[in-house]
């Protein structure tokens, strides 16, 4: 079978997610609340503005990198738990948290929402809501969901314990893990040649790739592969059509070091295909690709790896980061004459 059979070489992609315990945005933020529901018959809409301004509080120390002044809106005995799943137990060691993230992470800043308040006894209260944050100014925006049970103590209202969860991301946004894979790339052999075109479909809800295999120089076959999000499997899905009529689907799943892809397809002639490709990213412009548990109707086929790179730039074409580079030091180079010309002026004078 040709290296390049066509449908062994669906799947190619990588991504890496990471966490950040209190993610960052927008740097002004209002409590509102959408729900307030009170179990209490105690309970006084003055609680309820007092936890507003909690949580007013609260976002104005975190994008003020104040450790210290959203430590002191915790009780001494408070639980933090993060939306990885780490625990910080105690006013000090919550503060020592917020410490280390805000040295590390000096831009950041969040945003609340508080969805629902209910008042579960005279000094207890239960809140939930969303968070939007973001590391720095020009980050993208991440979200969070959360759970805190907050306790009264004399006038004043502080947080007993707060757990983080992740939002998972819908449609075009689950879609931007794969946002690297924009580009062109090749894999190429003494005889074969596989092209890869791949780019954002115009409703921004898809990824698009179109395949292109030559052998000898002539193309020997080609095809388009959309890839979307499945609301219904909660999933990263794939199907692909190639120049035979040949079809085959996939389901994407993360792996700590990118994505293992399950496909099961037919070829034009109606014989079943499976496989199961696992991808990791070598660097920005390469990536790994092992095809293994390969079926053909009842035939097992080998195990076969392969490297994918971006495509150089053609002779005589220059690739968008060299273009920007060239453009600074055009610019750089007109403000230097620009410089020159005007301590030229002033000596003349």
């Amino acid at each position: 079978m040709c290296r390049f059979d066509w449908f062994w070489l669906c799947g190619i992609a990588v991504a890496a997610c990471c966490y950040t315990h209190a993610q960052a945005e927008d740097a002004t933020s209002e409590a509102a609340v959408a729900e307030v529901t009170t179990a209490d018959a105690d309970s006084s809409d003055s609680d309820w503005q007092a936890i507003r301004q909690l949580v007013e509080s609260y976002v104005e120390a975190y994008n003020s990198g104040d450790s210290e002044g959203v430590a002191k809106l915790y009780a001494d005995n408070a639980e933090l738990i993060d939306a990885g799943g780490t625990t910080y137990r105690g006013r000090g060691n919550i503060k020592a948290e917020y410490e280390a993230f805000f040295e590390t992470h000096p831009e950041a800043s969040i945003r609340i929402n508080v969805t629902k308040l209910t008042f579960v006894a005279p000094a207890t209260a239960i809140e939930e809501g969303q968070t939007e944050s973001r590391l720095t100014d020009d980050a993208k925006p991440s979200k969070s969901k959360y759970i805190a049970m907050l306790v009264k103590s004399g006038d004043d209202w502080k947080i007993a314990s707060v757990r983080d969860s992740e939002v998972p991301l819908e449609g075009g946004e689950e879609l931007e893990q794969l946002s690297w894979m924009v580009g062109q790339w090749i894999d190429e052999g003494p005889e074969s040649l596989m092209e890869i075109d791949c780019y954002w479909h115009e409703s921004g809800s898809y990824l698009m790739r179109d395949f292109r295999i030559k052998i000898g120089g002539l193309l020997a076959s080609s095809g388009t592969e959309r890839i979307g999000w499945d609301p219904i499997q909660k999933k990263i899905r794939s199907w692909l059509f190639d120049s035979a009529g040949g079809f085959l689907q996939g389901t994407w799943v993360p792996t700590e070091t990118g994505w293992e892809i399950a496909t099961q397809g037919f070829r034009a002639d109606g014989e079943p295909i499976h496989a199961t490709y696992v991808v990791t990213p070598l660097r920005d412009d390469e990536y790994h690709m092992n095809a293994m548990n390969r079926t053909a109707g009842r035939e097992r086929l080998d195990d076969f790896e392969m490297t994918i790179v971006r495509r150089p730039p053609a002779p005589g074409e220059v690739s968008p980061l060299a273009d920007a580079e060239i453009s600074e030091a055009t610019a750089a180079d007109s403000d230097e004459a620009k410089t020159e010309t005007q301590n030229s002026d002033a000596e003349e004078k």
